[in-house]
């Protein structure tokens, strides 16, 4: 008898029926699992989970499941990237140097820390271009200051030995 109790306590549950208690002597009205009605409530995988047309291969999204990432466009043959860096990093490079790393290196490191920015080859060439200008400026003024000091005489009167050497050495306080 609590068997049958039990059994049709759970069915009611199942069903959704309005009452949860059912007597004994109603079991066999309420057993009747052909005249079941579905719960009132949609359930929420009614739906397909997969877009329409498409094969079950492919994902909830409609992409493809397993499918490759797509390469940057800017990565070389190799698959790295060429980057500009912007501080030092220990073991990679110093600041203003630039390099190839993996993407996931510039991604997961320096892109996170603001160590480094990708750079194209033309940004590379007009560095190269602008660094070449400097360094010819700076060694035009070098030659100059070279030509001026060479003209200047500079004499500083001190006492000498008999052998024509210093006694002491010369100090800031000459």
């Amino acid at each position: 008898m609590k068997s049958i109790l039990r059994q049709s306590i759970l069915l009611s549950l199942i069903l959704g029926s309005s009452s949860a208690f059912v007597s004994p002597a109603s079991t066999s009205s309420t057993c009747n699992t052909a005249n079941a009605k579905p719960p009132s409530t949609a359930h929420r995988f009614d739906k397909p989970r997969f877009v329409q047309g498409a094969s079950p291969s492919i994902g909830r999204n409609g992409l493809p499941l397993f499918a490759k990432k797509k390469k940057d466009p800017t990565a070389g043959k190799s698959g790295k990237i060429q980057v500009k860096l912007l501080k030092h990093i220990a073991g990679t490079g110093s600041a203003g140097d630039v390099i190839m790393v993996a993407p996931a290196f510039f991604a997961n490191k320096l892109q996170k820390t603001g160590s480094a920015v990708k750079i194209t080859d033309e940004e590379v060439q007009k560095g190269n271009a602008e660094k070449a200008e400097n360094e010819a400026d700076a060694k035009a003024l070098a030659n100059d200051l070279k030509e001026k000091f060479a003209e200047i005489a500079l004499d500083m009167p001190r006492k000498v030995g008999p052998d024509g050497k210093l006694f002491g050495g010369i100090s800031y306080k000459c």
